[in-house]
């Protein structure tokens, strides 16, 4: 089948490489009011746009598997945790990629609410049964996560889009079951590694 005018839709998943590179590793992003948040994303974004391969682990992958394409006929949709720092993270991005005529069909705060991670516990101040509970809940967000992306991704199949999964940013558990999403649909997924330059394309498993 020939692919160059074919729509493509990139799951990416998001970390907080983005909010490091550019405002350090010792930075959070705590409590921040409306006013704030929104003066830290156009702070990001002006950084971003420099040199997206440079600040954005996510961009530099997607960036070079999209080049001499028609923004016009890719889709993203971007996934990420529900911290502050990732939504900060994944707000720019969206700016960025929108900018860029990047097209997100796709309501991206609706969806990646549930696919929220977070899981922090101090396991010297609770008991196992609290600790138990909270890696079931993980555990159960997941898949959760897992089963509405896999939804996603078979309707834009039926819309005879080619589906990829960009898996080089975010929490590790997210990333695990993103490409679990992408094997289990025969989807192109493609990452870079911190050691390389290139995308990496997974062989089908």
């Amino acid at each position: 089948m020939n692919y160059t005018n074919l729509k493509e839709f990139h799951i990416i998943s998001c970390g907080t490489s983005l909010l490091t590179n550019i405002k350090g590793k010792d930075f959070k992003v705590n409590n921040l009011n409306e006013e704030e948040k929104n003066i830290l994303i156009d702070e990001i974004y002006n950084e971003l746009c420099c040199d997206p391969k440079k600040y954005s682990a996510e961009l530099n992958a997607f960036l070079k598997v999209v080049e001499n394409k028609s923004p016009q006929n890719i889709e993203y949709f971007l996934i990420g945790t529900m911290t502050d720092d990732c939504l900060i993270v994944i707000e720019t991005l969206h700016k960025y990629l929108k900018h860029k005529n990047y097209n997100n069909n796709i309501d991206f705060y609706e969806y990646y609410y549930a696919g929220e991670l977070s899981f922090e516990s101090n396991k010297n101040s609770i008991n196992d049964n609290v600790l138990n509970d909270l890696q079931n809940s993980f555990k159960e967000k997941l898949k959760k996560l897992y089963d509405e992306v896999k939804k996603i991704v078979q309707n834009k199949k039926k819309q005879g889009y080619k589906i990829y999964f960009n898996c080089t940013g975010g929490l590790k558990a997210q990333v695990i079951t993103l490409a679990k999403v992408g094997f289990d649909t025969e989807s192109i997924i493609y990452y870079i590694p911190e050691s390389f330059k290139r995308v990496v394309f997974f062989p089908n498993l």
